[in-house]
């Protein structure tokens, strides 16, 4: 029989006419009756009853803790919020796996299952132990970026008090970067052109010379395309992920200037900003269009895609590289990607003295500091013209100054310059 508990009471259901060995508790909150299993001890489960209704009583009255109901939760349950909240501020699907799975390793880590686990020792000792594994301080930081963004949306639902993490800062410095990336010169971008054109021919004659015509022409022409993937990434400066996305309709190939814009979906910034493209690239993609129309019989469909990205594509590029002879790492340990043809575009912008502001729309960056910072690789020669314009002006200025000065002394003393006749000339004697 059920006892009564001041508005609560404790019982054991019966199964098949026995009692259950687990007591149960009912009370009333937040204007509703509620059933829950309480222990096998009565005496823990009156202590469970009182407790639920004095949380109840308090909540009645405005006195309650507001994140109860949250700690109860698994983290994993949270997480799923999390993760639901960061894909409607249109965040990419990459970017949501890749911050589940941080967050999932991070919980784990620290033996965290729900919010009463969470606190700044144990992720300082989570983050201590990616080093001690041989993590790079970069991951580090993106582990503890992670941490600090779930910390503070707990905050801003009202599930926690406070942000656990906020003093997890980023330890990394610019000598902990462990990718640096190479910026070519225009002759090197050149023949990495040329070589992804004529490499897949060369070595394939070198194995198979009694290939046949069309075998040859075929890989000309993918080697052709790729040649002309290079040249538009390292002109436009569009990444990777960006390029799959181009179609020929958002390219505008018209005579009076070319243009093209970047889909916002896999634009990084998701916003569509128009890059403009130079005469010798539209001609070029005028031409890969034509060659595309002759091969299949038809114009390109505005809708098809405009370059064929593999998966294989680092290797690719690292044997048209060898190829060419251009360095795949530079005597400074500067690695060659793809990545770093837009690095080409913002150090070939650097030193043809483009505005800074002015590169920054021409990489679409938010920052100016971001484009100064990783996508100027300046070599040590391109500041030696400048320097030696600003040694020229200091010292025809500062010789200016001082033969100023010299003659102004003279006129005050009443001498000039030029001694007259009747005074001996200095240093010699009569």
């Amino acid at each position: 029989m059920a006892k009564r508990r001041a508005q609560g009471s404790l019982f054991r259901r019966t199964r098949n006419g026995k009692p259950e060995a687990v007591w149960t508790i009912s009370y009333h909150a937040a204007g509703r009756r509620i059933t829950e299993r309480a222990y096998t001890d009565k005496a823990a489960s009156e202590q469970l009853l009182a407790q639920r209704q004095r949380e109840a009583a308090r909540d009645e009255v405005g006195l309650g803790d507001p994140y109860r109901k949250h700690r109860s939760r698994s983290l994993r349950d949270h997480l799923d919020d999390f993760l639901a909240g960061i894909a409607a501020r249109n965040r990419t699907k990459k970017h949501r796996s890749m911050m589940r799975a941080r967050l999932l390793c991070a919980f784990e880590g620290m033996g965290a299952g729900h919010l009463t686990d969470l606190d700044l020792s144990r992720g300082e000792q989570f983050l201590g132990q990616l080093l001690d594994d041989g993590k790079s301080v970069k991951t580090r930081d993106h582990y503890a970026m992670s941490l600090r963004q779930f910390g503070a949306w707990l905050v801003d639902t009202e599930r926690a008090p406070r942000n656990y993490f906020h003093r997890l800062r980023n330890v990394a410095r610019q000598s902990d970067v462990t990718l640096e990336r190479m910026a070519l010169k225009p002759d090197q971008l050149w023949k990495l052109i040329q070589a992804a054109e004529a490499r897949p021919v060369a070595r394939y004659r070198e194995t198979h010379p009694q290939a046949l015509p069309e075998t040859f022409e075929r890989l000309a022409r993918n080697g052709r395309r790729r040649a002309a993937l290079y040249l538009f990434s390292a002109m436009t400066g569009l990444r990777r992920s960006e390029c799959v996305g181009i179609r020929w309709i958002d390219i505008d190939l018209s005579e009076s200037g070319g243009w093209v814009r970047p889909r916002a979906k896999t634009a990084k910034s998701r916003r569509v900003e128009p890059l403009p493209i130079d005469e010798r690239l539209r001609q070029w993609l005028v031409g890969m269009r034509a060659d595309m129309a002759r091969d299949t019989g038809r114009v390109p469909p505005g809708k098809s895609c405009v370059f064929h990205v593999p998966k294989n594509l680092p290797e690719q590029l690292r044997k048209d590289a060898e190829y060419a002879d251009v360095p795949v790492v530079d005597e400074l340990g500067r690695k060659l990607d793809f990545h770093a043809l837009r690095t080409t575009l913002g150090t070939m912008l650097a030193r043809s003295g483009v505005a800074l502001q002015k590169a920054r729309k021409l990489m679409r960056h938010s920052s100016a500091a971001t484009t100064a910072k990783h996508y100027e690789k300046l070599d040590p020669e391109d500041l030696r013209a400048d320097s030696d314009l600003m040694a020229a002006a200091f010292w025809e200025e500062a010789v200016t100054a001082q033969v100023t000065a010299n003659a102004t002394d003279h006129d005050a003393s009443g001498r000039t310059d030029v001694p007259s006749e009747d005074e001996p000339k200095r240093g010699v004697t009569g």
